[in-house]
C-alpha cells in the first residue's frame, strides 16, 4: 500500500509509525462521529458551510479584526449579504450588503442599547437614520451634502435652532443652515 503525492514529489510508502498513527485517528474519529451520535460540544475559531460547488455560503467566525463573533450568508459568487456581528465585540448589529459587499441597511444597537436603524445610499452615505431611544425618537433623512430633514427629539445638530418644544421638525440647507424649523 502506497500514497502517491501529485507534484514533483515521487511515489513514497508511509513509514510505519506515521501510517498507524493516522489509521488510528482515523478510526477513533470515525468511530465517535456515527449516524446518530450527537455531540454536546463543537469547538472551533471558524465554521464555513459550502454548496455544491464549493462556493462559502455560511460563514461563522472569530475571526474579525476585534475577536467579535460574526454570521455572514453569502449568495452564489461567495460574497457576503447578510452579516450578523457584535459590533466592537459588544452591541449586536445586522447589515445588508449589496452585489459590491457595501452596507446598505443596518439594524443595530448603540453600547447604551438604543436600537437604530441606518439606510444607505449606493455611494455609503447614510440616507435615512431612525434612532428609538427615550422618552422620543428621531428620524433624520439625508443627501449627499449630509442631513436635510431632522424630526423628533434630540436633534443631530441641536445648535443649529433653539427650541423650546421637546419634538422638532428641522430643514437645513446643504451646508447646514436652518431652513425651516417647528417649533
Amino acid at each position: 500500500m502506497g500514497i502517491q503525492l501529485i507534484g514533483p514529489a515521487r511515489y513514497r510508502r508511509p513509514s510505519g509509525l506515521i501510517f498507524w498513527t493516522v489509521a488510528v485517528c482515523l478510526l477513533m474519529c470515525s468511530a465517535g462521529c456515527g449516524k446518530g451520535e450527537v455531540r454536546d460540544v463543537l469547538s472551533a475559531k471558524r465554521i464555513v458551510v459550502v454548496d455544491k460547488d464549493g462556493k462559502e455560503r455560511l460563514l461563522l467566525e472569530t475571526e474579525m479584526k476585534d475577536g467579535a463573533p460574526s454570521l455572514s450568508l453569502n449568495d452564489r459568487n461567495g460574497a457576503p449579504r447578510l452579516m450578523l456581528s457584535l459590533s466592537g465585540g459588544e452591541t449586536p448589529k445586522v447589515a445588508l450588503l449589496d452585489d459590491r459587499e457595501r452596507s446598505r441597511a443596518e439594524i443595530a444597537l448603540t453600547e447604551d442599547g438604543v436600537p437604530t436603524v441606518g439606510l444607505y445610499g449606493e455611494d455609503g452615505r447614510m440616507r435615512a437614520w431612525l434612532v428609538a431611544r427615550e422618552p422620543g425618537g428621531l428620524l433624520i433623512l439625508s443627501d449627499a451634502s449630509g442631513p436635510r430633514v431632522q424630526v423628533g427629539q434630540g436633534l443631530l445638530k441641536p445648535e443649529v435652532v433653539k427650541r423650546t418644544q421637546p419634538w422638532s421638525l428641522v430643514v437645513l440647507d446643504g451646508d447646514g443652515k436652518l431652513l425651516a424649523a417647528v417649533p
